[in-house]
């Protein structure tokens, strides 16, 4: 599962090299998967560029899911910025893991449990709860429909503790109100955060129950 970042025209044309591969780009080492840069190395004092620090929570979570780990980069953010913490990685994508454990230092974090399953059916059938749930989930640098589904932002929902915060990364896109009007019907959006060709989404679940909900 995929993010959108920086310029296309600086990675390699995937159809003619491996579907995963490890580039410059911006500066940073990215990870790359079809052409579409997934996860950069976190390197330095500061937490770096680009929308993934926008994912992060205002405060420290007592509990992390993250919805399409890929190369790490929000466990190395939330790690740098809030010390150690119990994270849950989700990614189906076994090829992406490898090269992430390999090159991106994945794994290495005795605090981080990674699964490998579709992100929707883990949700589905999760019974854990979180403080904070980061949704960083493109499929062929898209947003897959599901993202923004009914079932699934209601499944997403009830694995949030009380005043935990959901944080979904969108493409900006002329869907992306559609969207956001979505997440309005499940969620209490705080804020949206412009960064390049995304746009990041801050969400806190309902005080109360929402319309037609039990």
């Amino acid at each position: 599962m995929a993010a959108l970042f920086g310029d296309a025209a600086e990675v390699p044309d995937w159809r003619t090299g491996p579907r995963v591969q490890v580039v410059q780009t911006d500066g940073q080492q990215a990870l790359v998967v079809e052409g579409v840069v997934q996860s950069v190395a976190v390197d330095g004092p500061d937490i770096g560029r680009g929308y993934w620090p926008a994912l992060l929570p205002d405060a420290k979570p007592r509990s992390a899911l993250i919805l399409g780990l890929a190369g790490g980069t929000i466990v190395h953010l939330l790690r740098r910025r809030f010390g150690p913490l119990p994270i849950t990685g989700v990614d189906d994508d076994v090829e992406v893991l490898a090269v992430a454990r390999q090159r991106f230092s994945l794994g290495q974090e005795p605090e981080l449990r990674v699964v490998v399953d579709d992100a929707f059916d883990y949700v589905a059938n999760c019974q854990v709860r979180f403080d904070y749930i980061c949704v960083d989930l493109f499929r062929a640098g898209q947003v897959p429909r599901q993202v923004t589904a009914t079932p699934f932002l209601r499944q997403a929902r009830r694995l949030l503790e009380p005043g935990g915060a959901a944080i979904f990364d969108l493409a900006r896109d002329r869907r992306a109100q559609e969207r956001i009007h979505r997440l309005g019907r499940i969620f209490l959006v705080e804020r949206q955060v412009l960064v390049g060709l995304n746009v990041v989404v801050h969400c806190r679940p309902p005080v109360r129950p929402v319309r037609g909900e039990a």
